[in-house]
């Protein structure tokens, strides 16, 4: 047996050298992934965790990782992955799985913005309590609905003035127009507004 047959075969992943190791990862075929479960709890080399990490797709094992891990490059390639699931993935069960390991403002917004399924982005919204991470979701969001919930949600005069002033998706930015009392407020939204039919509206405001 040659070297990258040994590399191949799931003793590579116990290999004394650690380039060995992490080769053998990238090479471990989809179906055998649960031979990375002792891998990414108990490699010595973060390096060789922060892989395995990244290829895992088990989201209670890696958000035992993203929490608990003592190398921090390697709760963050857990989190990592955890969100890629959150975002992408089509099953509801295991999309809510990856979301619940999730604990990053920023990663919960990314999620709340743009899943694949409607119900993972209002479940990681309602994990949502800032404005600026509201208005986020308000003025970037791909599902309607959720565009429109976090808007209802905003209370911060200068978040909403934001999503009339920056939003791309009309719907949002007039219903924030619609909240926006302050004249010089609807002045800028009238001349800078990026959606053109909010920026007439502001000009024509009572």
């Amino acid at each position: 047996m040659g070297l990258l047959d040994r590399i191949r075969h799931p003793t590579g992943l116990t290999h004394t050298d650690a380039e060995a190791r992490l080769l053998a990862i990238q090479q471990l075929p989809a179906s055998d992934m649960d031979l990375l479960v002792p891998v990414v709890r108990g490699d010595v080399e973060p390096r060789v965790r922060r892989a395995a990490a990244r290829r895992l797709r088990d989201p209670q094992l890696l958000s035992e990782v993203a929490a608990g891990d003592a190398d921090p490059a390697v709760r963050e390639a857990a989190a990592s992955t955890l969100m890629g699931l959150a975002l992408e993935e089509r099953d509801e069960a295991a999309a809510l799985g990856a979301l619940a390991g999730l604990r990053d403002v920023k990663q919960l917004a990314a999620v709340a913005r743009s899943a694949t399924l409607e119900a993972i982005g209002r479940a990681a919204l309602a994990r949502l309590d800032g404005a600026r991470a509201l208005g986020s979701v308000a003025r970037h969001g791909e599902h309607p609905a959720l565009r429109m919930a976090a808007l209802e949600r905003l209370t911060d005069p200068e978040e909403l003035l934001r999503v009339a002033l920056k939003s791309a998706h009309r719907d949002t930015a007039l219903a924030a127009l619609e909240r926006i009392n302050d004249p010089a407020g609807l002045d800028e939204i009238g001349r800078r507004a990026r959606d053109r039919s909010t920026a007439r509206r502001a000009r024509y405001f009572p």
